[in-house]
C-alpha cells in the first residue's frame, strides 16, 4: 500500500507539471492514513469471526478474513504506531531509491532518487502483478525500462544499470535473508518458537 502510494506520487513528480504534481503528492500523504480511517470506522461494523459458523471453504475463508480484520485493526488503530510505522517504511523505500540512483549514476545512466524511486517501486508492482515466482524476469526487465522511460537513458545502459542494482541492492538482502533464516533454523529446530 505505501509502496504504491509513494511510488504514484514520485510518477507525479516525474511526469505532472509542478501545480498538479504536488497536488498528487498530497493526495498520497492523506491516503496513507487510510488504513487508520478504515479500522476506525469499517472494521468495528464487521462481524466477529467467531459468528461464522460452518466447515465449507467459503466460511471458512471468511472467518480467517475476519480474523486477520481483528487483528489488524489493533495494529492500525494505534495512530502513533502506524505513523512510525510508515515513516520508517518510506524511509526505506527512500534508501533503496538513493540505491538505483547512485548505481545508475556509476555507469552515465543519471537518473536521480525519484526517477529511482518510479523504478523500485514500478518494477515491484510489475513483479507482484506477474505472479511468478519472485517476479522472475518481470522485476528485472521492467527496471531496465523504467530507468529507460523516466530518466531517459539509452536502454543498453538501463539494462547495464539494472543488473548492477541486482547484483549490488537485492543479491545482499538475499544472502542475508537466508542467513537470517538458517540461523533461526538452528536456534528453533522445528520451527517453533520456544
Amino acid at each position: 500500500y505505501l509502496l504504491l502510494l509513494s511510488t504514484l506520487a514520485a510518477a507525479a513528480l516525474v511526469a505532472l507539471p509542478p501545480g498538479p504534481a504536488i497536488g498528487a503528492v498530497v493526495m498520497c500523504c492523506a491516503l496513507v492514513l487510510l488504513p487508520w480511517v478504515s479500522a476506525r470506522v469499517v472494521l468495528p461494523r464487521l462481524p466477529a469471526a467467531s459468528a461464522v459458523e460452518g466447515t465449507s471453504v467459503t466460511r471458512r475463508l471468511l472467518r480467517y478474513g475476519l480474523q486477520l480484520g481483528e487483528e489488524l485493526r489493533v495494529l492500525v488503530t494505534h495512530l502513533p504506531l502506524l505513523v512510525a510505522w510508515s515513516a520508517l517504511t518510506v524511509l526505506s523505500f527512500a534508501v533503496i531509491a538513493l540505491q538505483f540512483a547512485l548505481v545508475a549514476g556509476s555507469i552515465d545512466a543519471g537518473i536521480d532518487v525519484i526517477e529511482g524511486w518510479v523504478a523500485f517501486g514500478g518494477s515491484g508492482f510489475a513483479a507482484i502483478v506477474s505472479l511468478l515466482p519472485l517476479g522472475i524476469g518481470v522485476g528485472d526487465g521492467s527496471i531496465a525500462a523504467l530507468i529507460h522511460e523516466v530518466g531517459d537513458v539509452p536502454f543498453e545502459r538501463a539494462t547495464a544499470a539494472t543488473v548492477l542494482i541486482r547484483a549490488t541492492v537485492t543479491l545482499p538482502l538475499l544472502v542475508l535473508a537466508l542467513l537470517s533464516y538458517l540461523y533461526l533454523l538452528r536456534s528453533h529446530p522445528g520451527g517453533t518458537s520456544g
